[in-house]
């Protein structure tokens, strides 16, 4: 199972909530850029934190496009079985968002 929980906002589960997410987030920010600062794991979880990056260019999560540049914190937690994906969760702060694009 793969979740997004963006923080402040309902948890999306699922590939198409999951789906539906991402598109709306490079509709907004067509050129958006995935940073990866640190990689750390154990034998079948690996965190991955990082930043993504971009202009807004369109209305994004009630968030009205006023052209303002978004460095966004991310970790992404997997958890695997053997070379298999099991659970994955991608977590940010909406708030944190919000404040660089109002």
């Amino acid at each position: 199972m793969c979740r997004i929980v963006p923080f402040g906002e309902q948890p999306l589960v699922g590939d198409d909530e999951i789906w539906r997410h991402f598109e709306g987030m490079l509709a907004a920010f067509p050129e958006l850029e995935h940073e990866v600062l640190s990689i750390h794991h154990t034998a079948d979880v690996v965190i991955l934190e990082g930043w993504f990056n971009g202009t807004q260019s369109a209305d994004w999560q009630g968030i009205s496009n006023r052209g303002q540049r978004m460095q966004l914190p991310v970790t992404v937690v997997s958890q695997f079985d053997g070379k298999s994906l099991v659970d994955g969760t991608l977590y940010y702060d909406h708030t944190v968002a919000a404040r660089q694009l109002i």
